[in-house]
């Protein structure tokens, strides 16, 4: 088999990175700020549909969804809420949001969101820093 017809048999091998370099698709999940009004609707999509089950313990091994600041702020606040996810498509009016676990090809499309992509906003915020920082309350979740 030539290297031409490894490629033709699996598309995948081009169109992955490509999307990624061209930046339609993420390489891996990441943090995104959402407001807290943007997440209010989103979170119940999330719950939904990422198949969230039960709430990690420090011991467990988690899988982060989301952290907001100010866990006494109850409505009107301007703060925003960190989502842990990927996008897995964006142009620019909408993206598909996928669990932070999701792996590209395998059959979870249909636990994917398609959001208005100005609703999140990419951040250089990590999983660890998240976690360390004391001002922020961080929920983490088991995803099936």
């Amino acid at each position: 088999m030539t290297i031409l017809e490894i490629i033709i048999l699996s598309s995948n091998t081009v169109k992955v990175p490509i999307a990624e370099f061209v930046g339609i698709k993420d390489a891996e999940a990441q943090i995104y700020e959402v407001s807290q009004t943007d997440y209010e609707e989103l979170n119940q999509k999330i719950i939904k549909f990422w198949n969230i089950s039960t709430i990690c313990s420090t011991n467990d091994k988690c899988t982060i969804v989301s952290s907001d600041y100010d866990k006494n702020c109850v409505e009107d606040c301007k703060n925003p809420v960190y989502l842990h996810g990927q996008v897995v498509f964006r142009d620019l009016t909408n993206a598909v949001v996928c669990p932070p676990n999701y792996k590209f090809g395998k059959a979870m499309n249909d636990r994917c969101l398609l959001i208005e992509q100005s609703t999140i906003k990419p951040t250089s915020q990590t999983v660890e820093s998240l976690k360390e920082n004391n001002h922020i309350e961080v929920n983490s979740f088991v995803l099936d």
